[in-house]
């Protein structure tokens, strides 16, 4: 997908100037079960997903286990760079980002078509949308609610204190996001995750017996 995607970019102008294919998780996914993201973009009455957690949660970690899983290989899943919506960026930001929201979706409803796959459009800091062009919020309403019969779905990442501010008061986009809240790992599988990240590195044989708890310790 992501080599097609590459290859045919330059036909898709807001596609090729915005978003990029989701890398690839440096490392396995470990502590995360992806299974609720999974039959949340299977609903067919709201199947947009907005995934809530503290920063340093790992939402785009969970999103990157989730799109090179096995079993994901219908999905696309693609990073919007949010500012770069806007064409013209003396102009307006307001009208040109919810104008290049607007393309967005046109042509990822397009590629969807064309190469019978479900795109997935991931928006970290959604909640920029909403600081960044009001116009867009208003724009993204109408988006969510016909995505999956346009052949695409969004997830979308903030933090519990972004979307109590800018999300949940606008109650008819709140409405039409699945909210999925990613709890923080449990102490044992920070530090797998810690030594695991050692071996990878070839640095094992040289940490020191408490190392990985200072570290949770100290990041705490």
């Amino acid at each position: 997908n992501i080599a097609t995607f590459e290859m045919e970019r330059k036909n898709y102008p807001m596609l090729n100037r915005a978003c990029n294919p989701l890398q690839k998780p440096s490392a396995p996914i470990t502590g995360r079960d992806m299974s609720e993201l999974r039959t949340g973009l299977r609903n067919p009455e709201k199947a947009n997903v907005i995934l809530r957690g503290e920063p340093g949660s790992g939402k785009t970690a969970y999103t990157q286990g989730f799109a090179y899983d096995k079993d994901s290989t219908q999905y696309f899943v693609l990073v919007v760079d949010v500012e770069r919506l806007a064409k013209d960026t003396e102009g307006d930001k307001d009208s040109e980002i919810a104008n290049g929201l607007m393309d967005l979706v046109e042509e990822v409803s397009d590629y969807s078509r064309a190469h019978d796959l479900i795109m997935i459009l991931f928006m970290d800091e959604f909640h920029r949308i909403s600081m960044l062009s009001p116009s867009s919020v208003e724009a993204v309403k109408p988006i969510l609610e016909k995505s999956a019969a346009n052949g695409f779905r969004i997830i979308a990442a903030t933090t519990f204190e972004e979307y109590d501010q800018w999300i949940s008061p606008n109650r008819a986009l709140d409405q039409r996001l699945l909210p999925i809240n990613l709890p923080e790992l449990p102490r044992d599988t920070v530090i797998t995750i810690l030594k695991n990240r050692a071996i990878q590195y070839g640095v094992m044989d040289v940490a020191e017996e408490t190392v990985f708890d200072d570290i949770y310790d100290t990041s705490k």
